[in-house]
This record gives C-alpha cells, structure tokens and sequence, in this order.
C-alpha cells in the first residue's frame, strides 16, 4: 500500500525535473540565438567609415568601412531565423552610420 503514494511522488519530482529541464532548454535556445560578441574597443572614435551588416556563413555580420573576406564582428543570430524581407537586405548588405546604429539592428534582428 504504501507503493502507490512513493509511486505518485516520484512521478511528480520526475515530471517537475522535466518542465524545469526543458525550461532552461528553451532559455539557453534563446539567449544563444541573440548573443553577440562584441569588439573590446568601443567605436567611438571610427566616425569617418561606414558600418555593413550582412550575411556571412548563415549568420549576421558586421563589416567596417568596406566588405573583407572577414568581418568586424560576426554574430550568432541567424539569417534563416529572419523575416524574408530583412534577409534579403542583409544579403545585399545594410548600411548604417554609427555603433549604436548597429547595435539597435542587432537588438531587433535578435529580437
């Protein structure tokens, strides 16, 4: 008799182990996706160029002052994640002004 309600707890921790689990699943998905490594050094002073964000290896990038075989900064959003009309500016590329231009697209694109 005493089965049953060990049983009963039992499935209960269990299932509560699995809700939490797939929570923080779902938590580190998204903080992953919307992460960004960003430069040490603060743009501040690089006002004369532009900066490009564009699609590089299925992920957004940022160039500065003209498009190289390599980017400034390369993130983990990914392209395919985006609307249809926002990957096809980034595969022509998007040009801002600014760091904090860059920064607000990035927020919105990993949004």
């Amino acid at each position: 008799m005493l089965i049953k309600p060990v049983r009963a707890v039992l499935l209960s921790i269990m299932l509560l182990a699995s809700l939490l689990m797939l929570a923080m699943l779902v938590i580190t998905t998204t903080m992953k996706s919307a992460s960004v490594v960003v430069p040490v050094v603060a743009s501040e002073n690089q006002t004369d160029k532009n900066y490009i964000l564009r699609a590089y290896n299925g992920h957004i990038a940022v160039f500065y002052g003209a498009i190289t075989d390599s980017p400034a900064i390369e993130t983990t959003i990914e392209v395919a994640g985006l609307r249809a009309v926002d990957r096809e500016k980034l595969v022509a590329g998007i040009t801002v002004q600014s760091y904090d231009d860059v920064l607000r697209l990035l927020e919105d694109f990993g949004s």
